[in-house]
């Protein structure tokens, strides 16, 4: 099934040049959810089996990326490995089996050691993502990944240290900031609703999102100049749940928010304020 839906792939893409990304489920989050024969444990019980695990995915995850290289000569290839159980892992929150008490937490640098294991086998271009709060940034840069990709509206305020120093660092920041779904009293002419609103509702979301990308890079001291290098906007998290009408009216506010970031960050001036 996976080859027929690639075969599809390279036919719709013959000839493209530009990103494309695939996402993977990423080792700590597999191995939190993916539960051991005979003892109905997950696997990060066992240090022997997220080794196991860790070395699969990697595997798996190269190949993968490969075969969509050699179909799609002229992409860029971006892997990006989802991590929603990360921070529970880290913070000792996934259950037993039993429900009645919480696995140990995994130190950071085992948490880094895995998670670098399989991004250093693709070879392409990494994304680590996670739609939850506490998102250990400093993991994910140890582990060598190109941009940490997260929910802006689940971001706390004492979490902003971590997202400067990977801006720091040079790593890309997909900051979702674009609602993926309608509010529940949206109108029959919002994006959540089947199809995109009208023109200037959308350019008004739009600006939007850019305006808090940038009020977030003033907040973190950061030189606007290298926001829209650095910042790629993207939908809040629940685009999983979003009609392909739906969708595609959400990824067209993110490209618009996209283009205005240097615009607006010359009507404001390229310092911080």
């Amino acid at each position: 099934m996976l080859s027929s839906d690639l075969d599809v792939l390279e036919e719709v893409l013959d000839g493209f040049r530009g990103p494309v990304k695939i996402q993977v489920c990423g080792p700590w989050t597999l191995a939190a959810t993916l539960e051991l024969p005979r003892t109905l444990n997950v696997a990060i019980a066992d240090p022997g089996a997220v080794a196991d695990l860790t070395a699969s995915l990697a595997e798996g995850a190269a190949a993968h990326a490969a075969e969509l290289a050699k179909r799609l000569p002229g992409a860029q290839i971006v892997v990006q490995f989802d991590e929603p159980a990360l921070p529970a892992v880290a913070g000792g929150l996934v259950p037993t089996a039993s429900g009645l008490s919480r696995l140990a937490a995994v130190e950071a640098d085992v948490l880094a050691e895995r998670l670098g294991q399989v991004i250093a086998a693709t070879r392409d271009y990494t994304v680590v993502h996670s739609c939850s709060t506490a998102i250990p940034f400093g993991i994910i840069r140890a582990a060598g990944a190109d941009a940490i990709s997260f929910d802006l509206s689940q971001l706390r305020r004492g979490e902003e240290d971590g997202v400067a120093e990977a801006a720091e660092a040079g790593l890309g920041l997909l900051t979702g900031v674009v609602p993926a779904l309608p509010a529940p009293d949206a109108g029959a002419g919002s994006p959540g609703r089947g199809g995109p609103a009208g023109p200037g509702d959308g350019s008004a979301e739009a600006r939007a999102a850019a305006e808090r990308v940038i009020r977030l890079w003033r907040r973190l001291g950061l030189p606007l100049g290298t926001c829209p290098q650095q910042a790629v906007i993207t939908p809040d998290c629940g685009l999983a749940g979003a009609s392909p009408g739906q969708a595609r009216a959400v990824l067209t506010r993110c490209r618009e928010a996209g283009s205005m970031l240097a615009e607006l960050i010359e009507e404001t001036g390229k310092e911080p304020r």
